[in-house]
């Protein structure tokens, strides 16, 4: 195991583990509303934060498709779990920015991928989010605490990926292509029904 290695629902792994896996420098990646879902626990966030250990977030289950809302649930797991706020950022006191920051570089690291900050040589991969009541009237600093824990429904309104807009005011540049692929995928299997 080495640092191309991403461990998928990594719900049972002991310190001892997680430790183990965070020398190789591998990440893990997971998937709280999936594990929510399933009822499989939840995850020993303080010990991978304690082993220095990167990690990812995603879902398989489609369960939910939001990114605020895996960091969201994480961390108020973590807090339920161990009766305490800012588990992600305890000393940095900014659970939503590190916890951002944190999964995007574990998510491009998943993908092999150099992004996941804004860096020279780095790609380009920027979400902007819709301003709501709450990000409004937040300092810079709390921007990000604001869309993940007080935001009902953070909207993306434009994503970057290697310096292209792919998504400009909440719509992907190739959504009526993808919506008639779908559509079509839909019919050819009611027909072999």
């Amino acid at each position: 195991m080495d640092d191309r290695w991403c461990l998928i629902h990594a719900t049972h792994a002991t310190a001892a583990e997680i430790a183990s896996v965070a020398a190789t420098g591998a990440i893990i990646g997971l998937c709280p509303s999936t594990e929510a879902d399933l009822g499989d626990g939840i995850f020993d966030f303080p010990a991978a934060l304690q082993a220095g250990n990167g990690f990812g977030i995603g879902t398989d289950s489609n369960t939910a498709l939001d990114a605020f809302g895996e960091l969201r649930l994480l961390e108020y797991a973590q807090r339920l779990q161990q009766r305490r706020r800012n588990v992600a950022a305890p000393a940095y006191g900014h659970s939503g920015r590190a916890l951002w920051g944190a999964a995007a570089r574990g998510g491009a690291q998943a993908c092999g991928r150099r992004a996941g900050r804004i860096a020279v040589g780095d790609r380009a991969d920027l979400v902007v989010i819709a301003p709501t009541e709450e990000t409004t009237h937040s300092a810079p600093d709390y921007i990000l605490d604001a869309a993940i824990f007080a935001a009902a429904s953070p909207r993306v309104r434009h994503v970057m990926t290697s310096g292209v807009w792919v998504v400009r005011d909440g719509v992907h540049r190739d959504e009526a292509a993808i919506d008639a692929a779908y559509i079509q995928a839909l019919r050819s299997l009611q027909e072999t029904l």
